[in-house]
Parts: structure tokens; sequence; C-alpha cells
């Protein structure tokens, strides 16, 4: 098939050599992107980014990272895990780095959507009725999408770069696909055929949300390319089958049963099992995607307010969610006939449905029934849709490409404000406590926010207020109960660490802090089946490990204490505490080389730790001595 036609329409060239560079419009998009995200970069690791980067040992292997461990976000998604692993590898370790990669796949997918929409507006089943407007339209689709601050959950937030790689991914396929069809030769044809089979099982790699990408691609190629679903198949059968093959990228973490367990539910299994969702059914989640779906179309078109944790909440019943289900099924509707009378329509409300459909049904999210992230990709169709709607109205590309423009500064000025509430954990549960404040979640993580920075009474605050929502909290009654610990309300803190384990007996850091809490109150014996049970049910904490070799330590066992140190160490280099009872263990063992290089270490990382100095000046006094 002929590249796309390029020829100017009446009254839609822009004049100036600069204007017709064909870098002009990627080069303005990519400014647009660094202007609304340049204020990212100061963004925290934040919620899920902690476990999934910060204690996620698989990332210190570029090849380890590939084989992500269980119940992570990244866990089940190894082209992102081994995406973070190279993140740590050229940025140190530093948030920063990590911010640069994200916002380059967000700028990498812009620079995709324009390139598919200017070959694709091209194409001459649209009968030329974009002909000479493709770049403006094209530019005006992919400005609203990039700059718009619904894309901030999937770019700011670190962990969520799964959202925005897979449609990265997903739009380099259906890129590719074109580019074979342009293609002059078999060979080159076949090259970039190859290399959308290879974008699609990267797409697979990323996120479940990619699991209709092999129809959607059948799809576009049926509205764009080959005008029916027999010409298509029988053309590149071969092809499509191989995008069907990646499929199993996705499947092998269901089979085995590896991947995001605590968070992630297959339809069969049911959702009740879980302690946040106790009175779920699979029909209630269905129902709450319906407000879901019209959640996310309404900040598509009014981005406000933006909420980073909309909490655990699911619509009983058909009378709550009437309105809503009414709503998605009249868009369904509309979806299915545009699919048979107007199939390049059809395909946008094909790729919104498809993309939501696998969080919205047979991958059920149980921590969180709504999430903004989930509509990155999505929001890219409604901006073309706008977009062409303009186009129909305006007639044409220049005049639509301006009112872009004008649309885009408020939006970007909106998103730039919004990456700053991603400068701090604090910040960041405050603004999402202060929009949700029926989410116990949102109120418990606040209060954990504020204990670490030394307010431990407005923790306890925001605590009481988790588990006025949810009495069955287990965090919040382990946190509640460690705030008033320190508060010098021993009795009480106690009572409520009991209640968290009464709980949640599996979950390590209330295992962990109680065990702590028993230890401090001079029951060392009681204290190391717990802090032993903390280290078994997460074996990679580094505090954990610390917490049980001081344990082992009071308990007359600093051999034994030695290696929990060292094993806190191993996971966490630069942990000033670990290293000092480490080298005071050493000391009772007598080994005071050993013990000198750990007092050492800690002046290295803390060159003002008045322990450490009088550790190191009695042992060199001791060696000093006759």
């Amino acid at each position: 098939m002929p590249a796309s036609v390029s020829a100017s329409g009446p009254g839609d060239s822009f004049p100036g050599s600069l204007v017709s560079s064909p870098r002009f419009f990627p080069v303005l998009l990519v400014l647009a992107g660094l202007l609304a995200y340049g204020n990212s970069f100061g963004g925290a690791f934040v919620f899920d980014d902690q476990p999934s980067i910060l204690t996620n040992m698989s990332l210190r292997s570029l090849l380890g990272s590939w084989f992500p461990p269980d119940n992570l976000s990244t866990s089940g998604r190894p082209v992102v895990n081994f995406s973070l692993a190279v993140s740590q590898f050229l940025g140190g370790g530093a948030a920063d780095g990590f911010h640069l990669v994200n916002l380059l796949i967000h700028l990498g997918a812009g620079l995709l959507l324009y390139g598919l929409l200017r070959r694709t507006l091209g194409a001459p089943l649209l009968g030329g009725r974009f002909a000479g407007r493709e770049k403006p339209l094209a530019f005006a689709a992919a400005l609203l999408w990039l700059v718009h601050p619904l894309t901030t959950e999937a770019v700011t937030y670190i962990v969520q770069r799964a959202e925005s790689l897979a449609a990265f991914f997903c739009l380099a396929t259906l890129y590719a696909l074109v580019r074979a069809e342009e293609a002059s030769d078999c060979l080159h044809a076949a090259r970039w055929r190859k290399a959308a089979v290879a974008a699609c099982l990267g797409a697979m790699g990323s996120k479940e949300a990619a699991a209709a990408l092999p129809l959607l691609a059948f799809l576009f190629d049926r509205a764009f390319l080959s005008g029916t679903f027999a010409v298509a198949w029988r053309r590149r059968k071969g092809f499509y089958l191989a995008l069907a093959a990646t499929w199993i990228v996705l499947l092998v973490p269901i089979l085995t049963r590896h991947g995001r367990g605590d968070s992630v539910g297959l339809v069969k299994a049911g959702l009740a099992h879980s302690g946040i969702f106790a009175n779920a059914t699979v029909y209630t989640y269905a129902l709450t995607q319906a407000k879901a779906v019209l959640l996310y179309l309404g900040l598509a078109f009014w981005p406000a307010p933006l909420v980073f944790d909309y909490g655990y909440e699911l619509l009983p019943d058909f009378a709550a969610a009437w309105p809503y289900v009414a709503g998605v099924a009249l868009l369904l509707g509309v979806t299915v006939w545009a699919v048979v009378r107007r199939p390049a329509a059809g395909f946008l409300g094909v790729l919104v449905f498809a993309v939501l459909a696998p969080s919205s049904s047979f991958l059920p999210i149980q921590t969180q029934t709504m999430a903004e992230h989930r509509f990155y990709l999505p929001l890219a169709a409604v901006a073309v849709g706008v977009v062409l709607l303009l186009h129909a109205v305006l007639k044409q590309g220049r005049w639509v490409a301006g009112v872009a423009a004008l649309v885009a500064v408020p939006l970007a000025v909106a998103t730039h404000q919004r990456n700053q509430v991603y400068a701090s954990s604090l910040a960041l549960w405050a603004d999402t406590a202060a929009k949700r404040p029926d989410n116990p979640r949102a109120q418990c993580n606040l209060g954990a926010e504020l204990a670490g920075a030394g307010d431990d009474l407005g923790a306890i605050f925001r605590y009481r207020a988790a588990i006025r929502l949810r009495p069955d909290m287990g965090e919040a009654h382990d946190k509640l109960g460690a705030s008033l610990y320190r508060t010098d309300h021993a009795a009480s803190g106690m009572a409520e660490m009991e209640q968290a384990l009464a709980i949640c007996p599996a979950d390590p850091l209330a295992q962990s802090n109680y065990g702590a809490a028993l230890l401090e109150t001079g029951h060392p014996d009681e204290a190391l089946d717990h802090l032993a049970e903390a280290v078994a049910l997460e074996p990679t904490n580094a505090t954990y490990h610390y917490n049980f070799g001081n344990a082992l330590n009071r308990s007359g066992k600093p051999g034994q204490a030695a290696d929990e140190f060292v094993k806190a160490l191993s996971l966490k280099p630069d942990y000033v505490e670990a290293h000092n009872n480490l080298g005071i263990v050493l000391f009772r063992l007598g080994k005071r080389g050993e013990a000198q290089a750990e007092f050492e270490a800690v002046l290295r990382l803390d060159p003002k730790s008045a322990e450490a100095r009088i550790n190191l000046a009695r042992l060199k006094a001791l060696e000093a001595a006759p």
C-alpha cells in the first residue's frame, strides 16, 4: 500500500521553513512534556515504590531482575522490573534517575502516538478526509495527552511505570504495523512486523492491561488498513498468530501461581477471601467498575479533583449502581454500533474498554477498586476523539492545533501543580486524606508519615480515624500501638499491638513491632518468638533482621546476633545502627579487628556518631593496654 498522503489542504499550510520541518511538531511535543513534567524530578519514593524498588533485591542484578519476586507491583511484570533495575544501575538508586526514565517513557509514548496518527490519518480507507492535515491533527491529540494531569499517576508515581511502559509498547506495536503496511518491499515489511511482535511481547511483560493488544491490532488493521476482517486475516494470519503467542507471558505467572497474589485475583477465585473485601463478590466489583469508567471519563474532560488512592469503595447492589451501569451500557452500545458502521470511531471506543477490561473483570484488583493510572492509554483515545470532533467543526488542522495549544496551557499548569503533591509521602497522603477522608488506608498512611516526622500525637489521631472507618484494620492497630508506646502509654500501646496480631498474625511488621516492644520492656525470650516470625515472614527486610539480632544479643546469643546483623547489612549496607551493634557483638566475641572495622564504618556513614567514637576509643585503649 502506498505511503500516507501528505499534500497540503487549502488554507492549512504552515508558512516558514521551521514550521514545515518534519521535526517541528515532535520538538514541540517534547518541549511541552518537559515543561509539564519538569518538576517531577523532585518526587520521592512513595507507597508501593518502597517495597518494589527500595527493598526489591532482584533489582541488584540486571539478569536477576527478569525474575521479580512475588507480591510486588512488579510481580509478573518482568519488563517493568528490568527497567527499574536499569534505572537503579544508571542513576545509583536516586529517585531522580527513576523519574527521568518515567518521563522518557511518557515522551516516547507521546511521539509514538503522534507518528501513529500522522500515518493513520492519511490512510486510503479514510478517503483523504484528513489530507494535508495529518501533522497538525496528530500534534493536537498527542499534545493534549502528553500534558494532561490525568497522566500524572502513571508518570510521576514511579512504580506505575508499568502503565506507561505497557502503553508505549502498545503504541509501538500499532506503529510498526502501519510501517509494515507502508513498506516498499517485503524485506522491510517483515522487519516491521517482527518489531511489532517484539513490542507486543514487551507490552505483555509490562502489564496485564495489554492482554487485548493482539485483538486491538486486528481491529486496527480492519478499520484503517485492510477494510474487512477477512482481508486482514488472509493477508496477515501468521502475524496475528505470532501476536497471540505473546499471551504466554501473561499466562505463566497465573499457571505457576507466581505474581501479585495479594492484590490480583481471578474471577474463579472470587474476592471474599481478602480481609479488605470481606463482603465483596465479583458482582459488586463489576458494579463498582461501571462507576470507575464514568469517573475516568469525567476526569478526562475536567481533571479535578485528582486522587492518589480511592480506597476500597464497592457499590453494594444494583440499586446503588444502576445509573453508572446504564451509562456504561449506553457507551458500550454506541461502541458496538460504531465498530459495525463507523470502524475508525469504533476502534477508539474499543481501545478504551479493552484496556480497562482486565482490571475490571477477570483480573480484579483487590487493593484499590479505582485508580487513575488505569486510564493512561484510554485517555489517548479520548484525546484523539476530541481532536477529530474539533476538526469536524473547524475543518482546518491548523485551527484545531491552535485550540489544542490553548487548552494545553491550563492542562500543563495543572499537571505541574499535581506533580508537587508527589514531592513527599507526607504531602501525598495529606492530599489524599483531605479528598477521601473516608479512606482508612489514606488515614493510616498519613498517620505513618506524621509518626515518621516525629508527630506521634497527630499520627494517633489519624490511626484512630482509620480504625473508626475499618475496625479490623490490623495495620492501623499496630501503628497506633507503636505511637502510643512511644508517647509513654506502654500498656495501651501493647494492647493495640496484641489486637493487631490477633487480626493479622501473618503481618511481619506487627510481629516485629510487638517483639521490639517486648524486648524494650525486659522480655527478651518472649520477644525472640515474634521477631523470628517477622524474619521468617519477610526475610528481605533489614529492620526485622536488626531487631531479631538485638533480641538474640540480649538473650546471650552474640554469635547468632552477629549473623542477623550481617544479614541486615547485606540488605541495607548503609544501616548505621546495624554496623554499630555488629561491632559491639564482635567485640564480645573477641573479634576486635572486625569490631573496629564496623565502628569505623559507622563514622564514615555518620561522622557525628558519639557512640561509635566512644566504642572505637575504648577498643583502641584496650589494644594499647599492656
